[in-house]
């Protein structure tokens, strides 16, 4: 029974962390069309199409091999989740060398906000990869707990500067930069990820690297 109670904890936990995500969103939404220009809310909406397009892309899903193979052998799960963040680094990297791109009309003006918008993609970036990290190592309920109170503290962001202080985009960015920050906090500090993250042990291991055949 054990592993069946365990089975209905996790699936809850996805649920609840999921459901909060989503319910802010959709709390937020009459916010975003009553207080934000149509281009503003045209921006936002490039932001987020692009940020959601682009992790994929430049980070080739690597969280996902992380799981995998931490999953399989524990005493290796430094390698792994060191290796994962490196490469989460390097995207947004990546992504800042890229960022005169969105300088052409088709991006609608999101050049405007390039700083914002990098910020953005590592907002969403490491708590995405802790996330994965937490349900690797076990930490199931640091989820539930980073999502909820990322989700709260954009929220009330949002709400405080741009209905409150109608800073408009920017009041978007921030909320949204400083509510996905809040979910790495917990991870870091709640879930002692950083304990986790060993370069010596990165560099001796580089021979689990697997070859690309």
């Amino acid at each position: 029974m054990g592993k069946y109670k365990n089975l209905l904890v996790n699936v809850g936990i996805f649920g609840l962390s999921a459901v909060a995500t989503k319910l802010m969103a959709f709390i937020l939404m009459p916010l975003y069309t009553l207080y934000l220009s149509t281009e503003e809310y045209g921006i936002m909406d490039m932001a987020t199409i692009m940020v959601t397009t682009l992790f994929p892309v430049l980070t080739l899903l690597i969280s996902e091999g992380m799981l995998r193979f931490t999953l399989d052998d524990k005493s290796k799960a430094a390698f792994y989740i060191t290796e994962t963040m490196l490469v989460m680094l390097a995207s947004c990297v990546l992504l800042a060398i890229l960022l005169p791109v969105f300088d052409l009309p088709i991006f609608g003006g999101l050049g405007r906000y390039k700083i914002w918008f990098l910020l953005s993609y590592a907002a969403l970036c490491f708590p995405s990869v802790m996330g994965t990290v937490a349900r690797a190592m076990d930490q199931m309920k640091l989820i539930a707990y980073a999502s909820i109170l990322s989700a709260l503290i954009m929220g009330v962001l949002a709400y405080a500067l741009i209905a409150g202080m109608n800073l408009g985009l920017m009041g978007y960015f921030y909320s949204y930069i400083v509510g996905n920050g809040s979910a790495i906090l917990v991870y870091l500090f709640a879930g002692k990820q950083y304990q986790f993250i060993d370069f010596t042990v990165w560099r001796n291991n580089a021979s689990l690297r697997k070859p690309v055949v």
